[in-house]
């Protein structure tokens, strides 16, 4: 079993984790902080998974007084900066957007679709 230090979870807003997601997020290994965004849907679902198997969670707010456009973004940038690994659910542009910062960075990525 691998042990995963900083695992993003994420995904578009409006989608909630599975009993089959969950399964998936436990089969990857030993995570030992996971990083969300704070979103509705898979982030806080993610945070609620973490805090029941004592996990320690590390948010990372968008700053929207900054620029509304660009705030989502900035967050992820530094999510990924940060992690050392993310899982990403559901294909849309949101999500290939962290993708694509998250394989810029050497992350290990799994998206699940």
């Amino acid at each position: 079993m691998i042990t995963i230090k900083r695992l993003i979870i994420a995904g578009v807003p409006g989608y909630r984790l599975t009993r089959k997601d969950v399964k998936t997020i436990e089969g990857l290994g030993a995570v030992l902080e996971v990083v969300t965004g704070g979103c509705r849907g898979v982030a806080l679902d993610g945070e609620r998974w973490a805090k029941a198997k004592g996990i320690p969670i590390k948010r990372f707010d968008a700053d929207w007084s900054l620029n509304r456009v660009k705030a989502p973004r900035q967050r992820d940038l530094k999510m990924v900066e940060y992690a050392t690994a993310a899982i990403l659910f559901k294909d849309d542009p949101r999500t290939r957007s962290m993708e694509e910062m998250a394989r810029l960075e050497g992350l290990d990525i799994w998206m699940v679709t």
